[in-house]
Order: C-alpha cells, then structure tokens, then sequence
C-alpha cells in the first residue's frame, strides 16, 4: 500500500498543475473520442482492480482477522465509486486541460482516424492488457532492484 502512496498523490496532484484556459466544446469532444476510442478509461478500470488487490495484501499482512466479507465489500464499493466517477466525466473534465497543453485539435482528428483504423482498433483493444502486465513487469522489476540498492546504500 505503501508504494502506491506516491502514485495516487501523482495522480491527484499533477492534474491540478495543468489547469489552465478552459477547452471549448468541440476540443473537449475530440477529447472525449480520443479517450473512447483508445480505451483509455478502461485502463481507469483495471487501476481500480489494481489498487483494490494491493489494499488487500496491505490489510492481510497488517491484520489477519480481517473478515472475509470485509474484503468482498471493499472490492465493491472501491469498484463502484470509481465505476460512478468514470460515469460522471470527472476524469474526462482532468484530463482537458492536459490535453492542451500537449495536443491540439489537427493531432486529436489524427488520433482519432489512427485509433478508427483496423490496427489503431487492435492496438487500444490490447492496450489496457499490455499496460497491467506493463505494471506487473515494473513492480517485480522494481523489487529486483531492492536489495542491490540497500546494498549500495
């Protein structure tokens, strides 16, 4: 749990340094194709069931006596919360300014005919899979890493 402290403040704190001028409707709606077409929201997803997983290990080395039902409810309300705030398009309102300040309206129209192509589909639809393994990968990679710097150290 600890080692996603510094994820989810990176998460929650970097969005608010790009607030800037506010997008007007058309960009936002590039925007909100970008982000379906590449499934970037179901990567969103698959954090929730990531973040879910490292919160049970977190409360089963801490507390053994944690009741099994317990953890069917955190599962489930941790899933249905961001479930209900992918549904909002609060994440969609985070990420417009960031957008622009990278990409403009000619790169989101590229994007989109990319991703509306054979392979552009084929590359969003494996995408989310790629980045949990992605994930995997780093983390074991990272833990690897440990004790040769504690040895350093």
């Amino acid at each position: 749990m600890k080692t996603w402290a510094p994820v989810v403040v990176f998460l929650l704190v970097i969005p608010l340094t790009c607030l800037g001028d506010e997008p007007d409707p058309s960009y936002k709606q590039l925007v909100d194709e970008v982000l379906e077409l590449t499934g970037a929201l179901k990567i969103g997803e698959q954090m929730s069931g990531f973040v879910v997983g490292e919160i049970v290990k977190a409360l089963q080395s801490a507390d053994s006596d944690f009741p099994a039902r317990g953890y069917e409810l955190l599962e489930s309300e941790v899933n249905l919360t961001i479930k209900e705030a992918m549904e909002s398009g609060s994440l969609n309102e985070l990420m417009y300014p960031i957008y622009a300040k990278y990409l403009d309206a000619s790169d989101l129209e590229a994007m989109i005919r990319f991703y509306s192509t054979k392979e552009g589909r084929k590359i969003a639809n494996i995408l989310p899979q790629m980045t949990q393994e992605g994930m995997i990968a780093g983390q074991r990679w990272g833990a690897a890493l440990g004790p040769q710097i504690a040895q350093r150290v």
